[in-house]
């Protein structure tokens, strides 16, 4: 008798076991707090057009250099930091805006007037700008909104 009470003891706890592994599937439940989720982009929408580019700030980034631009109320700051050395080069444009082009024209005379085109209104994608010359060859790299 003494046998038959261990096997029972046994597979009670073999049962109870089994049961309490089975409750804990993570695929079932919430996502775990690590988990990655979509962030949703809380920027103001530019496609709008309630919002002009004031006040905004855009960068990007290649292995050589990285571009911030800050725009202000008639005019935008570009800023080129080369990776390696830290050197920064400092250009100042005037801006024309209505969504979805932007046409920046520079201070100095020796360089050219670029167009850009801004994609914004992307629920999960950070709004973007590219660039282009008056030829529409590519000119700088892709920036994206940082506020």
């Amino acid at each position: 008798m003494q046998k038959k009470g261990k096997l029972a003891l046994m597979i009670l706890f073999l049962v109870m076991g089994g049961m309490g592994f089975s409750g804990c599937d993570k695929n079932k439940g919430e996502d775990s707090l690590g988990a990655s989720r979509p962030i949703p982009n809380l920027l103001t929408d530019l496609s709008k057009g309630q919002n002009g580019l004031y006040t905004t700030q855009w960068f990007g980034d290649i292995a050589a250099f990285t571009l911030t631009i800050n725009f202000d109320r008639t005019e935008c700051t570009f800023i080129f930091t080369e990776a390696k050395t830290g050197n920064k080069t400092i250009t100042k444009y005037t801006y024309q805006f209505a969504y979805p082009t932007v046409i920046l024209t520079p201070e100095k005379e020796t360089e050219r007037v670029v167009i850009g085109t801004v994609v914004s209104g992307r629920p999960f994608v950070a709004d973007e700008i590219t660039f282009v010359d008056a030829q529409k060859n590519p000119v700088w790299m892709k920036v994206n909104r940082k506020r």
